[in-house]
């Protein structure tokens, strides 16, 4: 590969340094140098630079150089996995600095070594030198050696690959960034980096740093980005639509800044940002950038994009909660194309540990994609779902879940925590009352010599001691009410349980039998957890989009639904519709479990129970914007009388207004935060 020896070479570069030494003939006891740095045998000094420590001698810190090799103290053992750097090597390697008072860093992609420290106070003049002195080594040996330029191309080679790796769903690391500022113009691969770093900034989406860097580069590399500038929007518009790529979030983040604050977006750059919001989950900039987009075509490739992307997506959290892996945060605001939900797929899987650590990290509102005023809106019901599934852990779930049972719940709570402070409350009363009783009966019993000045003293424990009964009285009959409230409240926690148990499982019964579509649909991926796993991974280009009531998902063509669709083409939209195939015998898809037919009702059956007519009326609160009176918030038997006539005039099961159970939620609402604040 090379010489023995690199004298003649080291001997080319001139040697003008003050601090990197060749005057080798002035050093004593060279042998003790040489076993300090555990110098090969063989291997000549020629050169050094003393430690930034000023009292410490070569023997203790520095850099020595050979005639073959770098040699670093072997005392800063943290520094490299060796502590030479042979010169037939040093074309494998990438010399730099962070700025004149750091460490003198040689690296590759794979590895980082200092090869001089840093100074803690002025400038590093010989690490500086070192470096210079390190990077004309290099210029010499690819002017005079094959294998030293094969090496700086391999080097190279693999920095372009790891960064051009690195774009692909992020930015260049600053790491990598650093490696690519070290290649020189006169280098053959400049333009390649170049290109890299235009592109790596093309992405950021801000134009004011794409042009600052054009400004800041050669005439040469100018022209040869400029023909490469429409390949850059292509490749990151095929890459932010590739539904299995998974970009980094600070990216993403970074690149929505930038576009979000620009005053003018192309065409291209309308595009991108669309795929990027919904990357980032931002629904509403989202729809906001749709209605910019011109092209029909382009808005259908959208559609497709979102509908494959969240089902793409979803497939990891899926396979988390299969292998009960702990979810990522950011999970567990995510949904498939269907709407469904990290705890929709815990229940499914019945994962009865993680649905409660579910329950216990957020509140879980329905994620019905459309309007819930639809009768199939109840489908995504967390309990309905426990009643089709059969789910263990229902009772728990109804707790979490239901509005009206968790504010029953919080209302319980309340009244546990004022009947601890009452309690306590007696117990000090009981306590005062045995304190001052035996103060009266010993007074009564002492010989004192000021008999009138004893009697007054009796007489005003006696006083204190009647207070004290009359409030000891008070607080047992507030116990008392408290005890009843408490009963009142578990009663009515228990019958609500039971009312919503009795409501999911009839819901669940009409969806078994329902004859909307989507509804059965659903139900075939809710007890069918092979089917819905295929669904998610097989929901890509060539897949089928369906539409129900204003939203899009997306399914496998090999799953028919008695719906309309069109096929998902994730780059230029669709331009044909067709009608689904009525025949159920066009389903092919099959699971493990067999396959899964929908039952058909002779009679279609709604997914609500039969209701009264409900009227429409405005509700007028009593006390303006409460229901409860400033009594009630502060007493407690005026709020146990006001609930329990509101309750008569507003629950769901006796009002007839179309708004009864949201209405008779705000009634529950407000006790609950009446209870919590009479318990502080």
């Amino acid at each position: 590969m090379s010489a023995a020896s690199f004298r003649s070479e080291i001997n080319e570069i001139p040697h003008r340094f003050s601090k990197l030494l060749f005057d080798v003939e002035k050093l004593k006891k060279p042998e003790k140098i040489a076993s300090a740095y555990h110098i090969a045998s063989g291997e000549r000094i020629l050169g050094y630079i003393r430690s930034t420590v000023p009292l410490f001698t070569l023997t203790v810190d520095g850099t020595v150089i050979t005639d073959r090799a770098i040699y670093i103290h072997p005392s800063h053992d943290d520094w490299a996995a060796s502590n030479r750097f042979p010169f037939d090597e040093i074309c494998k390697y990438f010399v730099y600095m962070d700025d004149e008072k750091s460490n003198v860093y040689m690296s590759d992609i794979r590895s980082k070594s200092i090869i001089r420290g840093c100074t803690l106070f002025g400038r590093n003049t010989g690490g500086i030198e070192l470096m210079q002195f390190v990077k004309a080594m290099q210029a010499i040996l690819l002017s005079h050696y094959t294998w030293a330029q094969e090496q700086q191309q391999t080097a190279v080679a693999e920095l372009l690959t790891a960064a051009r790796a690195s774009i692909k769903t992020g930015r260049v690391s600053q790491e990598l960034s650093v490696l690519l500022n070290t290649i020189e113009p006169s280098s053959p691969q400049y333009l390649a980096v170049k290109l890299v770093q235009a592109e790596d900034v093309y992405r950021s989406c801000d134009a004011d740093a794409y042009h600052r860097f054009m400004e800041n580069t050669t005439a040469e590399a100018r022209a040869a980005i400029m023909q490469q500038k429409n390949s850059f929007e292509k490749a990151l518009q095929a890459d932010l639509s590739n539904i299995h790529l998974n970009f980094e979030t600070g990216y993403l983040t970074e690149a929505y800044t930038n576009l979000s604050a620009s005053p003018y977006r192309t065409d291209t750059a309308t595009l991108l940002f669309a795929y990027i919001c919904v990357r980032l989950d931002k629904k509403v900039d989202y729809t906001s950038v749709c209605r910019q987009v011109k092209s029909d075509d382009v808005k259908l490739a959208l559609e497709a994009f979102c509908a494959c992307y969240y089902n793409t997506r979803m497939l990891t959290v899926y396979e988390a909660i299969e292998a009960n892996q702990p979810l990522r945060p950011e999970w567990l605001n995510w949904t498939d194309s269907m709407g469904l939900t990290p705890l929709h797929y815990a229940i499914i899987l019945k994962k009865n540990s993680l649905v409660d650590n579910l329950l216990d990290s957020q509140v879980w509102d329905d994620a019905c994609p459309f309007q819930k005023e639809n009768s199939a809106s109840r489908v995504y019901d967390y309990n309905v779902l426990a009643s089709i599934v059969g789910f263990p852990g229902q009772i728990n779930l109804i707790k979490k879940t239901s509005k009206a049972v968790a504010s029953q719940i919080r209302s319980l709570r309340a009244i546990e925590k004022q009947l601890t402070i009452q309690r306590k409350k007696l117990d000090f009363q009981n306590a005062t009352r045995l304190t001052l009783q035996r103060a009266i009966y010993n007074a009564s019993h002492a010989t004192t010599p000021n008999q009138y000045e004893q009697e007054e003293k009796i007489e005003n424990a006696r006083v204190k001691l009647e207070n004290l009964n009359e409030a000891i009285e008070y607080t047992k009959e507030k116990l008392a009410d408290l005890e009843s409230s408490l009963d009142e409240v578990s009663a009515e926690i228990e019958d609500l349980i039971g009312t919503v148990r009795a409501e999911a499982d009839q819901t669940a019964d009409d969806i078994k039998n329902s004859g909307d579509a989507f509804v059965r649909y659903l139900y075939r991926l809710f007890t069918d957890a092979d089917m819905l796993c295929h669904v998610l991974s097989h929901s890509e280009e060539g897949c089928r989009l369906y539409s129900y009531n204003g939203f899009i998902f997306a399914s496998p063509a090999d799953v028919s639904i008695d719906l309309s669709f069109r096929i998902a083409d994730l780059t230029h939209g669709s331009t044909y519709q067709r009608e689904a195939n009525k025949e159920h015998g066009e389903q092919r898809y099959s699971s493990s479990k067999g396959r899964q037919h929908s039952q058909q009702a002779s009679s279609e059956r709604s997914t609500e129970h039969t209701r009264k007519k409900k009227s429409d009326e405005p509700i007028q609160r009593p006390y303006g914007k409460n229901w409860f009176s400033p009594q009630a918030h502060s007493d407690m038997k005026v709020l146990t009388k006001e609930y329990h006539r509101l309750a008569k005039q507003y629950h769901p099961d006796v009002c007839e207004h179309s708004r009864s159970q949201e209405i008779f939620q705000e009634i529950l609402t407000e006790r609950a935060e009446i209870l919590e604040h009479m318990a502080q």
